[in-house]
């Protein structure tokens, strides 16, 4: 009992942090991709992977909050609230690798801190608000490093769970797969308190969870350039300029522990360093450091790795780092308090603060409208301060009829724009930088931005909710509203 209110409190503690900062939840396509493909199974269709560098996990574990949320705000919610799961997953981890031997107060400091450490680490805060660095693979990995603990005392559903665990992590982001380095050093203790059939069982089971994403990453290394430079395009597909593989294993090191973890990352690794030595924690020391290893090692090799990459084995690295210092039980209540302090203090900010209440407040107005909707976005200045997926998203989580939503040439057309020149039709909404114009239809609205001098520097975004809410009907040329179709 005393376990699982421990683990509630940390949980609780963590979602409190992490709610705080809803307001700074970046909207984007890379963030709410998951949600919108995972609708597409509402729609009858069969979801694919919101990007290239994810499997099916990622909009499998979306497809729930999708059946609960009531608007944008709300999904957003239960999305860092669910976040927080970190501290009583590595809490529960630090407390399943010590041994039953521990004195009381040495073991529940421990865990106590592993658990206060990654609930109050302002980079896992970060990776939420962001919706997309690294996706829920630091969480995944924490429940692993959880379950991977009891695995290791001897019970059989948990490795299975492991495995299980690791291949979703893997499916958020493919770096994950270094904490496979982990599982290999694990290999000979888990044989010996599982046995060798249970590991096989373990195996066999991933091996068939990872085949459709074997056979993605297979076809995308047969780009023609050689596996490696073919998934290395991949990686890169959104970066400008290149960067040499030193500095970018360097500058991720660098982020991740002296800007992320601040003045705290020599006592962390101090504890990680001390864990390898002493053979009650080396086993966690171990899944710490050839996670962090693995995750590198694969970076390295397409020259793609941020700091948020290494933010995925945060768990196991302050499960090993809080171990270490078992036996120092007052440096790891301190380092506890400082990391609660750190976190409370360092708090990440978004780029455009209050999108989410502005998507649903936008939502809740163009659904009182008659007939279908075309919501879509056209902007000539700024950054855009309005996003159509991320409208009707949030109006179909309310209760809109997907169908409302169509690319019709005769539905009215919603247009999301920046505070320039008004248009000819009076703004639904309007706030600092943007407005919310109602258009006749398609014809209209492309006539009206013809006319205007300036050409706009982006526009467009409907695909993306028209491929979720009409994956079967959907095409990418029905989409550009500013191009006349051929009867005209």
């Amino acid at each position: 009992m005393r376990l699982i209110l421990a683990s509630l409190t940390l949980w609780l503690l963590a979602a409190v942090v992490r709610l705080r900062e809803l307001e700074h939840v970046i909207i984007s396509s890379d963030s709410l991709g998951p949600y919108l493909r995972a609708w597409s199974l509402s729609s009858g269709a069969l979801p694919r992977p919101p990007n290239p560098e994810s499997g099916d996990g990622l909009w499998l574990l979306a497809w729930p909050l999708t059946q609960i949320a009531e608007n944008l705000t709300h999904l957003m919610q239960l999305r860092l609230a669910i976040g927080g799961i970190v501290a009583p997953a590595a809490f529960l981890a630090a407390w399943g690798f010590l041994p039953t031997t521990t004195r009381g107060m040495q073991r529940w400091t421990a865990a106590l801190t592993a658990g206060v450490l990654v609930a109050m680490d302002p980079g896992l805060v970060d990776t939420l608000i962001s919706g997309a660095r690294s996706y829920g693979a630091p969480e995944l990995i924490g429940l692993a490093t959880a379950t991977g603990a009891w695995a290791l005392r001897g019970h059989s559903k948990a490795a299975l769970a492991t495995v299980v665990l690791l291949m979703l992590a893997i499916d958020h982001h493919p770096l994950a797969a270094g904490l496979g380095l982990g599982l290999v050093a694990w290999w000979m203790p888990l044989q010996g308190t599982l046995g060798r059939r249970t590991l096989t069982m373990a195996a066999v089971l991933g091996a068939t969870l990872a085949i459709p994403r074997m056979l993605r990453t297979g076809a995308q290394a047969m780009c023609g350039e050689g596996p490696i430079a073919c998934l290395a395009g991949v990686a890169q597909s959104n970066v400008a300029a290149e960067v040499s593989r030193t500095d970018v294993i360097r500058l991720a090191l660098h982020d991740r522990f002296a800007v992320d973890l601040g003045w705290m990352w020599p006592i962390l690794l101090l504890g990680l360093l001390i864990s390898l030595r002493r053979d009650e924690t080396r086993l966690a020391g171990i899944w710490a450091l050839a996670g962090l290893c693995g995750v590198m090692l694969l970076g390295g090799l397409i020259s793609y790795i941020r700091p948020y990459h290494l933010r995925i084995v945060a768990v196991p690295i302050a499960v090993a780092a809080a171990l270490g210092l078992v036996r120092w039980w007052p440096i790891g209540l301190g380092l506890a308090c400082s990391s609660a302090f750190w976190g409370w203090t360092e708090r990440p900010v978004g780029p455009d603060p209050g999108a989410l209440h502005r998507a649903d407040q936008i939502a809740e107005a163009i659904v009182e409208l008659p007939g279908a909707l075309w919501v879509d976005q056209v902007w000539w200045d700024g950054p855009p301060r309005v996003d159509a997926p991320a409208v009707v998203l949030s109006a179909v989580l309310a209760g809109a009829k997907p169908d409302r939503f169509q690319l019709s040439q005769e539905a009215t057309m919603i247009l999301l724009t920046s505070a320039g020149p008004p248009a000819p039709w009076p703004p639904i909404l309007e706030g600092p930088g943007w407005r919310v114009h109602p258009a006749p239809n398609a014809a209209a609205a492309r006539r009206w931005v013809q006319e205007r001098a300036a050409r706009p520097h982006s526009q467009g975004g409907a695909l993306d909710w028209a491929s979720a809410l009409h994956p079967n009907t959907a095409r990418s040329e029905d989409a550009r509203w500013w191009v006349a179709p051929q009867s005209e």
